[in-house]
C-alpha cells in the first residue's frame, strides 16, 4: 500500500498508540443479525458490560483507514467459556512507501470477564520494534495494573481502552491496553447519526471523548461499536475505523475445518 502523504515514524506511533487508546454486530440490518449470547447475567451488572449485546462467538472487523488509505485492521472476538467471556483484540498496522515496507505495529490483547466484571487483561505491542506490554489483575474490590508507562493500584471498575464495551460511554477513566496509563476522560453525547457500517446506513450514537484520549466512537442501537474516527496527532488527518462485518469462527466438523463471512460488500482485513 503506498500513502498518498509522507509520513514519519513519530507521525505513526502517535497513531498506534492513539488507535491502542481507543485500542458485532447485531446491526440494524437484517443480514448482519447476530444471535446474543445468552450469559445469564443481567444488562448492567457489576462493571457495566451489557453481556446480552455480545454476539455468540463473534468476530467484529474493522478496517483502519487513514484519509481515505487503508492502513490496518482491528479485530475483536468474543469466545464464552464456562461463566467467562473471553474478550480478544487483534490491531495491526503496515505502512508502505513506494512498496517498500516502512512501518509495522501489532497489538494484542486477552481481556477475561466474569459476570459483567473484569477479571483481567493482558496485553502485549510491538510498536516497529519497540515493546509495551501490560498485565491487570483484580484484587477483591479493585484492581492492579503492571504496564510499561503505569504500575499500580485502580478502581475495581475501571474499564480498558478497547471501547466494544458500552459502558466506556459513562467512564471517567479508561486503562490504557498499551502501556497501562491510566486516562481522565469526558464523555460528550452528541446524539443520534446515520453512518454506513459493513456496506450499509445503520442509525448509532454518536460520542465524544475528550481529555486524555481524544476520539468519537459510535454504537448501534443494542449498543455494540460499530465506528471510530479521530484526527491523528501531528498531521490533523483523519483516521477512522470502518466496520467490515461479522465473521463466524472456523467450525471444525472432523477434518475438516469451515468459515463463513456475511457479504459486506468490501474487502477482508
Amino acid at each position: 500500500m503506498t500513502l498518498t502523504r509522507p509520513v514519519s515514524l513519530g507521525w505513526l506511533g502517535r497513531v498506534a498508540l492513539a488507535i491502542c487508546t481507543l485500542a458485532s454486530a447485531s446491526l440494524t440490518s437484517p443480514a448482519l443479525a447476530v444471535e446474543p449470547m445468552s450469559t445469564g447475567a443481567a444488562p448492567g451488572v457489576a462493571g457495566g458490560v451489557l453481556l446480552a449485546s455480545v454476539p455468540q462467538e463473534g468476530v467484529i472487523d474493522f478496517a483502519v483507514m487513514r484519509d481515505g488509505a487503508r492502513i490496518g485492521h482491528h479485530r475483536v472476538t468474543f469466545t464464552p467459556r464456562g461463566d467467562e467471556l473471553i474478550v480478544d483484540i487483534d490491531i495491526r498496522l503496515d505502512v508502505s512507501v513506494a512498496f517498500i515496507n516502512f512501518y509495522a505495529y501489532h497489538h494484542r490483547n486477552r481481556e477475561v470477564w466474569r459476570a459483567g466484571e473484569l477479571v483481567g487483561f493482558e496485553s502485549t505491542t510491538d510498536d516497529n520494534g519497540k515493546p509495551n506490554q501490560v498485565e491487570v489483575t483484580r484484587d477483591g474490590a479493585s484492581i492492579r495494573v503492571k504496564g510499561t508507562a503505569f504500575s499500580g493500584p485502580a478502581a475495581g471498575d475501571m474499564l480498558p481502552t478497547s471501547y466494544w464495551n458500552p459502558a466506556t460511554i459513562k467512564a471517567q477513566s479508561l486503562i490504557n491496553t498499551q502501556n497501562g496509563k491510566l486516562a481522565q476522560v469526558t464523555i460528550t453525547d452528541l446524539g443520534d447519526d446515520r453512518i454506513l457500517a459493513a456496506g450499509r446506513e445503520i442509525e448509532a450514537r454518536h460520542y465524544r471523548l475528550s481529555g486524555d484520549v481524544h476520539v468519537d466512537l459510535w454504537y448501534d442501537r443494542n449498543g455494540i461499536w460499530v465506528k471510530t474516527a479521530f484526527k491523528a496527532p501531528g498531521d490533523d488527518t483523519l483516521i477512522t475505523y470502518e466496520l467490515m462485518g461479522v465473521t463466524t469462527p472456523a467450525v471444525t466438523s472432523g477434518s475438516t475445518t469451515t468459515a463463513t463471512r456475511e457479504d459486506t460488500g468490501g474487502a477482508q482485513p
